[in-house]
């Protein structure tokens, strides 16, 4: 396999989105070892969120159902 693609799948690329994830705030990046650091995750929030985001997804499906009449024979 070629050098240079291993090089760009392995090591710039990993950097590229870790350097990003910390610019966006989802954590700390420290080049000078390497590592990435992620921010805590706050799982009730995020339970919350696929909750209502759930809610909005379902009623939405349900009324593109009666719109088209899925179900009926």
């Amino acid at each position: 396999m070629n050098w240079t693609v291993i090089r760009v799948a392995f090591i710039y690329l990993p950097v590229l989105a870790a350097s990003l994830a910390a610019a966006a705030g989802y954590g700390s990046y420290d080049s000078a070892t390497g590592i990435f650091t992620p921010n805590a995750i706050d799982v009730h929030a995020v339970a919350e969120r696929v909750r209502d985001y759930g809610a909005i997804l379902a009623s939405g499906v349900a009324s593109l159902a009666a719109w088209k009449g899925w179900g009926r024979k």
